[in-house]
């Protein structure tokens, strides 16, 4: 059975039959293409079968060439066929591929994976809302990357101003520059704070008074004073009583940029706790800046503590950084001299009363080294403007 089998796929009936098999499934697949039976068996019209009518056993076998012509052109369109599903699939049919593959197969034959392009529209789509939403936080990240590299500080202002407009969307920005070793981001960073609302920005802030840098600090304590939220008050207070003097005197300055009851309140709390002399001193600051008649009660408290102290006010001090950045400005003189001249030795109580002197209008010469009774009666006309004019007003 097996030579018998053998010899019948080698014969060339086999191969005829063969052949007639892969020209009709051309024109299965391709209509355009005539079926055309063996030209060598059926040369003459005559001696072909009608329509319809199975071919002959002669018929069916055919010529060695004709069958290497069918089966080629099975072959053939079976690769185009396969090529045209491929670039089908993947959205890369040019014209002469299109003609191509339509004289193949259907067109509805073709498409048999249309999935992949719905896939590719899908993830387009999903990309274009992605970039839609997080327009803002992705834009803040750039601006903040061009900050971070800025060579000139013309470019840096206009990097920063932009992130200040996209201050609401710019958490991953900020955290950027919250992370970076360089002061000067950091102190980037407390500005662009200053126009972010809610209680994430101000956590940060408050973290930012515990810089060990100064000018990072007295950024974080201008947008605390600017966002003006009686929410930071405890946290402020703590700080004053830690550890840190700078951390207690940037406290102070907050506390007189907020200028609110709160504020004040917690202020002539601690005017009535003791603490060193510079705290005192930052108390003075912060009372007479805010130069209401509610600061008058931690004032006169202060009037008992008559330590020397040599720390520059809290204006000279701002003016002493500010000559420390331009001093080779040959055009400001009178921060030089201010800068060169030596600080003046004045008590606590003295401070206080110039304080008071501007706040009142009294006019009265107190000072550490005056007789008690003295110091009483300066008191006492103080108490009573308050009673009188300021608790009132």
């Amino acid at each position: 059975m097996r030579a018998e089998k053998r010899d019948w796929l080698l014969s060339d009936r086999h191969c005829g039959v063969f052949a007639q098999q892969c020209a009709r499934t051309v024109h299965t697949r391709c209509p355009q293409t005539p079926l055309t039976e063996n030209p060598h068996v059926h040369a003459d019209p005559d001696s072909a079968p009608p329509r319809g009518q199975a071919p002959t056993p002669a018929a069916a076998v055919g010529g060695e060439e004709a069958n290497r012509n069918h089966v080629a052109r099975y072959l053939h369109t079976r690769w185009q066929y396969a090529r045209c599903r491929f670039l089908s699939a993947r959205g890369r049919l040019g014209g002469t591929d299109t003609m191509l593959c339509m004289s193949a197969p259907s067109a509805r034959t073709l498409n048999r994976r249309p999935w992949a392009a719905y896939t590719a529209v899908a993830i387009t789509a999903a990309a274009c809302i992605a970039a839609l939403l997080f327009r803002g936080p992705l834009l803040a990240r750039y601006w903040a990357f061009r900050l971070m590299h800025a060579e000139t500080p013309a470019l840096r202002s206009s990097c920063l101003e932009v992130l200040c407009r996209l201050a609401p969307s710019a958490h991953g920005a900020v955290k950027m520059l919250l992370n970076s070793k360089n002061p000067a981001d950091r102190r980037d960073a407390a500005r662009v704070l200053e126009w972010m609302p809610g209680a994430w920005a101000r956590e940060r802030l408050l973290e930012l008074l515990r810089d060990p840098d100064d000018e990072v600090r007295e950024a974080a304590e201008g947008a605390l004073g600017f966002r003006h939220e009686d929410a930071v008050v405890p946290t402020l207070k703590l700080y004053y009583q830690g550890a840190d003097t700078g951390v207690a005197l940037s406290a102070c300055a907050v506390l007189s940029y907020l200028r609110t009851p709160e504020a004040i309140r917690v202020l002539t709390e601690l005017a009535g706790e003791e603490a060193d002399v510079d705290r005192r001193a930052g108390l003075v600051d912060a009372l007479d800046s805010i130069g209401t008649p509610a600061c008058v009660p931690a004032l006169l408290r202060l009037l008992d503590d008559h330590r020397l102290c040599d720390r520059p006010s809290l204006v000279e001090w701002r003016l002493l950084r500010v000559w420390q950045r331009i001093r080779t400005d040959p055009r400001v003189p009178a921060l030089a001299t201010l800068a060169t001249s030596a600080p003046r030795r004045q008590t606590i109580a003295e401070r206080a009363a110039a304080a008071l002197r501007r706040i009142t209008g009294l006019e009265l010469p107190f000072t550490s080294d005056a007789p008690e009774p003295e110091q009483l009666e300066y008191r006492r006309r103080w108490e009573e403007w308050y009673l009188t004019q300021g608790e009132g007003g």
